[in-house]
């Protein structure tokens, strides 16, 4: 099971170096997408906390200008991490080195589910495509409008090999809008989970639901 942890690094800069200084909740930010043409217009949303991720300051440092984009397939529930920035601090300092933020993302992955970012644009597509035949867990128990939408419940009360991977995923959210938050343990036959989703139409006229 994660738990929370503040192993991320942190460095000392002198005055002449804060803009190799990026605050995590300003740097990062969360899309999701069911499509590669959606990646550049899906809207973005910053995370509330980052102190799991890099550490108790919430920075992240040695990039000029950083951003840091988690893409989510937005029914399956991958990761695809894309990172920019203008200059890192190796072109300043050679003593300094900038904190390896991949590292530390995959730090704080569930632990049993560690594809669940994956290193290549190549491989999200195919989760993309793969994700045109996702059905939700569980049962149907309700269904409501939202905003125009149909939304609808479902509800898991029994635990499989295939959900507990696909809630693992789905979790990695909390870490981000969760203060303290960890993985649950589905072992634990007292749980019940439900989750909304949206009623969607993929681009082939085949009726999905997708979160």
């Amino acid at each position: 099971m994660l738990v929370t942890s503040d192993e991320a690094s942190s460095s000392v800069l002198d005055s002449g170096n804060e803009e190799f200084i990026a605050e995590g909740q300003t740097a990062v930010q969360l899309k999701f997408v069911d499509s590669e043409a959606e990646m550049k217009s899906a809207k973005g949303y910053h995370p509330e906390f980052v102190h799991q991720h890099f550490g108790d300051n919430e920075t992240i440092f040695g990039y000029k200008n950083l951003e840091v984009t988690l893409y989510y397939t937005d029914a399956s529930m991958y990761i695809y991490p894309q990172i920019k920035y203008d200059k890192e601090i190796s072109s300043v300092s050679k003593e300094l080195k900038a904190d390896n933020i991949i590292e530390l993302l995959k730090n704080q992955l569930p632990s049993a589910e560690m594809n669940t970012m994956v290193s290549s644009l190549d491989i999200f597509r195919k989760h993309l495509n793969q994700q045109r035949s996702f059905r939700p867990f569980g049962e149907l128990i309700a269904k409501f409008d939202f905003d125009g939408r149909e939304m609808q419940v479902w509800k898991i009360s029994e635990s499989s090999p295939q959900f507990d991977a696909y809630l693992a995923r789905a979790q990695t959210l909390a870490l981000w809008y969760i203060d303290a938050a960890q993985y649950t343990d589905n072992d634990d036959p007292r749980w019940q989970h439900y989750f909304v989703y949206v009623l969607c139409f993929l681009w082939k006229g085949v009726e999905s639901d997708q979160i």
